[in-house]
């Protein structure tokens, strides 16, 4: 019957689901990127079919967070992120909410972007705070100061350029 088939279909989707999270979890735990990248592409399309924020949540968060090809592209790997911490947010996980705006700090901190990397640490120890982690806001206290000094730095450095009337291209 049609009921049966639907059913059938479902149990389907979340059993491939599960799997292809799984097989990206070993690929990238033996370093295969690519493998790992494409597996959790998978899990994502089937939480996307069976409707589920949790699912689409695990499988975001592993292609954001680490271990897919998509670290090599701060692009795709912020907008990866970006997803992931409104639906971590959207399921209240603190936890790994606070993760994605440290990874997202991290990320603008290597590009030179030192003000959101602040503001990015500083949701971190937000999240961190409202959630009881004083590990978590205790390294993000420490990237706070981090950036801070960054960005201090990056002033000084242009000032300096200017009296001695060094002129260098924009880079961010």
């Amino acid at each position: 019957s049609d009921i049966h088939n639907k059913h059938r279909e479902a149990s389907d989707s979340v059993g491939k689901f599960v799997a292809h999270l799984n097989m990206g979890i070993a690929y990238r735990d033996l370093g295969e990127k690519e493998n790992a990248t494409l597996s959790f592409q998978y899990a994502l399309k089937y939480a996307l079919e069976l409707s589920s924020v949790e699912g689409q949540s695990l499988a975001l968060g592993n292609l954001g967070m680490g271990g897919s090809v998509y670290e090599s592209d701060p692009t795709k790997m912020r907008t990866l992120i970006e997803k992931y911490v409104c639906m971590a947010h959207t399921l209240k996980q603190r936890g790994e909410e606070g993760d994605a705006h440290r990874r997202l700090g991290d990320l603008a901190s290597r590009q030179g972007r030192h003000e959101e990397s602040k503001e990015h640490y500083s949701r971190a120890l937000d999240t961190a705070m409202k959630s009881g982690n004083r590990e978590a806001a205790q390294v993000a206290r420490v990237n706070i100061g981090v950036a801070a000094a960054q960005a201090r730095m990056d002033e000084l450095l242009t000032q300096v350029r200017q009296q001695c009337g060094i002129h260098t291209p924009h880079t961010h």
